[in-house]
């Protein structure tokens, strides 16, 4: 071991300063066992969000006041010299169309459009169409079905600050013949040449209504209508009916009371074999209110209809109340790409001769009217599948009181005076799905299909008469290059029941399921000359629409269009 001495003036030095020190400070001995050997402790860390433990729990009271001063900010933007608006020239649009056309069986086709160009005053136009056919039914003793197609209508649309004011009349002239004969009973004969009865129906009508623009021009009235036709017939059918409807929306704190106020009477007589009368008189009320609530969104609502009849074999006039409940409920599970809904709805259908006539041309005259009451509970979902693909799906059970059915005697063939098909009503309960799925391919291929299963539960009949339980259906086109067109249309009506077996043995009592194909092509020759190629029932197949009644065979009709 070794022993320094050190003076007082070394250890002055040690200490990094100079000051005054007594005489005697003694002895110090210091004892190096080993070189000195350097050492770098490990450094402590500081984290970002020190933990700490407050030793004080009691809230301090703060007080503070905010003074508000107004402080000039020297800021002047740079004035930016004012846009020019170029105009442009819009381009012309063709103001009328004309097609015609012609197909086997001589069945001329023409349609002719006209309307006013762009105005912010007013706007009119007219439009007509004719088209008729003759023969082409196989199995029929007759060798003529002629039916004829007749329209022309005209419009005038008045525009003002905050209100439009659209007005339209229209006259329909429809012939219908009763060709559905398909047998003869035994021992008898048809003469050749020999037509089957026919009956014209002669429609007239007018509609015009008074349109809020903006919401304000009526103050809460936002539609005001009136509707008026009156039809006839060869069998002596006349038919009345006016309409009065309106919008008022009624405002609800944010919301706003859509309510339609309705009235409408119609009268039908006839006096073809017997003389009689029938006429309705319905006031219907419907408040609805849309409301969301987060994702939700909710339709509310209630559908209420007073109903009076009258009949000239009936000595009262008869009047009934019906109410239904609306509600409709809508969530988006995945939001602008898939929406589940749910509902219950109900509605007031008055049947008329020119409602039913829509639906089946074949129908003898003199029937009765009664509305149709239809309540629809339903659940669906509908979305997108992709940019160009979309869906909706919708089941449920829906209850119609007094559905009309299209019923024929099974021994038509002995009956010359009722030639057509007769109107049975019953209760139908109905459950059903549907579904719809659209493709539309940088809008130069659009498909469309969909699809129905039915299941009937009926009060009297035993099946639900000319109502097939399937339907589906195709709709497509095709556009090459803006130069062709290629239209393609595939309907399959599943089979149908026409009457009981036992009523008549020697007849089936099933129509047959049948496909229904129609093709056509159109050439764009420029912007407004084209031509074209319709065929219908390509298949060739010879189905019944309704008992007796079958189609005509393959058609095919050439036509031109022109634009101008």
């Amino acid at each position: 071991m070794k022993k320094f001495k050190y003076l007082p003036i070394l250890a002055l030095v040690g200490t990094g300063s100079l000051f005054a020190q007594p005489t005697d400070i003694g002895r110090i001995e210091i004892s190096i066992t080993d070189k000195y050997k350097a050492k770098v402790e490990e450094a402590n860390m500081f984290l970002d969000f020190p933990s700490f433990k407050d030793t004080s729990t009691e809230k301090m009271e703060v007080k503070y006041q905010i003074f508000s001063e107004a402080v000039d900010v020297q800021f002047r933007p740079k004035t930016l010299p004012p846009l020019k608006i170029k105009s442009l020239k819009l381009e012309k649009l063709p103001r009328g169309l004309f097609r015609f056309g012609y197909g086997f069986y001589n069945t001329p086709l023409a349609d002719l459009y006209y309307n006013s160009g762009r105005s912010t005053k007013y706007n009119f136009g007219f439009s007509a169409r004719h088209y008729s056919t003759q023969k082409g039914v196989d199995g029929i003793v007759f060798d003529n079905n002629a039916i004829s197609n007749n329209f022309i209508g005209a419009h005038l649309n008045r525009f003002y600050k905050d209100l439009a004011w659209n007005t339209s009349a229209e006259a329909k002239f429809n012939k219908v013949s009763y060709y559905g004969v398909d047998r003869i009973p035994i021992g008898e004969t048809v003469p050749e040449e020999l037509d089957p009865n026919a009956n014209w129906y002669r429609q007239f009508g007018i509609n015009s209504q008074l349109l809020s623009t903006n919401g304000k021009g009526m103050a809460w009235l936002q539609k005001l209508g009136l509707t008026y036709y009156n039809l006839t017939d060869d069998y002596s059918t006349m038919e009345n009916n006016l309409e009065l409807k309106s919008r008022i929306d009624i405002p609800s704190g944010a919301e706003k009371i859509n309510t339609d106020l309705n009235l409408s009477y119609f009268r039908t007589d006839y006096d073809s074999i017997s003389k009689f009368s029938q006429s309705y008189l319905t006031l219907q009320f419907h408040p609805k209110i849309s409301s969301t609530k987060n994702d939700w969104s909710f339709d509310f609502g209630v559908n209420l209809y007073y109903n009076s009849a009258f009949k000239s074999d009936e000595d009262e006039i008869s009047g009934n109340v019906y109410f239904f409940p609306e509600l409709i409920v809508r969530y988006p599970i995945v939001k602008d790409v898939l929406t589940s809904y749910a509902g219950w709805e109900g509605e007031l259908i008055q049947n008329s001769v020119s409602s039913l006539f829509e639906e089946n041309p074949y129908l003898n005259p003199g029937q009765e009217l009664k509305p149709s009451r239809k309540t629809d509970l339903f659940v669906g979902l509908n979305g997108i599948l992709s940019s160009s693909a979309s869906f909706n799906i919708k089941g449920g059970f829906m209850s119609v009181v007094d559905q009309a059915l299209f019923y024929r005697n099974p021994f038509y063939y002995f009956d010359s005076i009722q030639p057509g098909l007769d109107i049975q009503y019953d209760k139908i309960d109905r459950y059903y799905i549907r579904g719809e799925l659209g493709f539309n391919f940088k809008n130069n291929l659009q498909i469309n299909l969909n699809g129905e299963l039915n299941s009937f539960i009926l009060t009297n009949a035993e099946e639900a008469w000319h109502l097939p339980k399937f339907r589906a259906g195709l709709n497509s086109v095709y556009t090459l290059k803006q130069k062709l067109k290629f239209k393609a249309d595939v309907d399959y009506i599943g089979e149908r029941v026409a009457f009981a077996q036992e009523d008549n043995a020697d007849l089936s009592n099933t129509l047959s399921a049948y496909v229904d194909l129609g093709i056509g092509i159109e050439y764009l020759y420029n912007s407004r000359i084209s031509a074209f190629i319709n065929t219908n029932n390509l298949l060739n197949s010879n189905y019944e629409y309704y008992l007796g009644y079958r189609t005509q065979n393959i058609n095919v009709l050439f036509g031109l269009t022109y634009q101008f």
